[in-house]
């Protein structure tokens, strides 16, 4: 029959008198049977990921609730993609039109209506070149009108920069099947 250390539950010999693990004086020790205990089942990942026990913090000299992360919120729609809105054999089938709206300018604008009269993709798209056509001549205008001062014609020409990069955008979103506002174009609304 086999002792137990009363201080760290090791197993013994009689014959010993000092535990080999934590060295506690085993004369007075008492008889006890080898009893290996049963392992405690783990709590479900459920369980764990909901509860967990509070934490003793000696910064704070009291015990800490354990931090949850809080779920990542969905991400909102973006209001200038208008993509959904349209039937994905539209997009499919009238993408080479509405890009040639950006490449072939007024030609492109006629082929594409001619051709496609009812793909509202297309249509889309060509509302948009209309709309870079329109802040191009009204800063073509502006710049021609005050070409007398220094500083209007080098604005309207960082404008027509910023205008064509807008415009390269639109058309890499038309290559991609998208349907998105041009980021400044889209407040002019009298086309929409």
């Amino acid at each position: 029959m086999m002792k137990t250390c009363p201080n760290c539950q090791a197993q013994y010999d009689d014959e010993m008198k000092f535990c080999l693990q934590c060295g506690t004086e085993l004369v007075d020790a008492p008889i006890e049977e080898a009893t290996v205990p049963a392992p405690e089942a783990a709590p479900a990942p459920e369980a764990q990921a909901q509860y967990q026990q509070p934490v003793y913090d000696p910064a704070y000299a009291q015990y800490q609730q354990p931090q949850y992360a809080a779920p990542a919120p969905a991400a909102a729609p973006d209001p200038a993609d208008h993509t959904a809105e349209f039937d994905a054999e539209d997009i499919e089938k009238n993408k080479l039109y509405a890009i040639s709206c950006y490449l072939l300018g007024v030609i492109g604008i006629i082929i594409a209506l001619l051709a496609v009269k009812d793909s509202g993709f297309v249509k889309f798209h060509v509302r948009n070149v209309l709309k870079f056509w329109i802040v191009e001549i009204i800063l073509t205008v502006v710049a021609a009108v005050l070409c007398w001062t220094f500083i209007v014609p080098i604005a309207a020409g960082v404008c027509s920069c910023i205008v064509l990069v807008l415009e390269i955008i639109a058309f890499v979103q038309a290559c991609k099947g998208k349907a998105k506002d041009p980021a400044i174009i889209k407040s002019i609304k009298f086309l929409n």
